[in-house]
C-alpha cells in the first residue's frame, strides 16, 4: 500500500499554505497522485516528492532515485515515466516552436535588408534643390 499524507499534514511538513498546495495539485503531473479518502484529500508519496521539488531547490529527486526507491511500486514508476516522457515531448515542442520563430525572424531580417539595399540603389537624389519663392508657391510659378 502506498503511504499518503493529507493536505494538512503535507502543508505542515513543507511549511507552505494549503492554498499553494491546491494550486500545485491542479497540475497534471501531480493530479494523478492525489486521491479522496472519504471527505479528506490525500497525496501519495510520489505526489509529495513532486510537490517538494517545486518548493525546495536544494532537495532534488531524479528519475533514477524514484525508480530505485523500494517504497514505490512498479505501477507508480510507470506513471512517473509516462509523465516525464510527456513533459519531455512538451519541451521538445516548445524548443521547435522557438526555433521556428527565430528562423522566421532571420528570414524577415534578410528580406528587409535586401529590400532596404534595393531601395537605397533606386532612389535618386537631385543634385540641387530647387526652391520657390513665396509668390511662386502661392501662384504656381517658380521664383527667380
Amino acid at each position: 500500500m502506498v503511504k499518503t499524507k493529507t493536505i494538512k499534514e503535507l502543508s505542515d511538513a513543507l511549511n507552505i499554505s494549503k492554498v499553494s498546495l491546491y494550486k500545485i495539485i491542479k497540475r497534471d503531473d501531480v493530479r494523478e497522485h492525489v486521491f479522496k479518502r472519504g471527505q479528506v484529500t490525500v497525496v501519495s508519496e510520489i505526489g509529495e516528492e513532486i510537490i517538494k521539488n517545486y518548493y525546495s531547490a536544494e532537495q532534488t529527486i531524479t528519475l533514477e532515485d524514484v525508480i530505485n526507491d523500494d517504497r514505490v511500486n512498479q505501477a507508480d514508476n510507470t506513471d512517473l515515466v509516462r509523465i516525464l516522457q510527456g513533459q519531455l515531448k512538451e519541451k521538445d515542442n516548445q524548443i521547435n516552436s522557438l526555433l521556428n520563430i527565430v528562423t522566421n525572424q532571420q528570414k524577415i531580417q534578410v528580406t528587409q535588408y535586401i529590400a532596404d539595399k534595393a531601395m537605397d540603389n533606386s532612389i535618386t537624389v537631385p543634385d540641387k534643390e530647387v526652391r520657390q519663392s513665396f509668390f511662386g508657391r502661392m501662384f504656381g510659378s517658380r521664383g527667380r
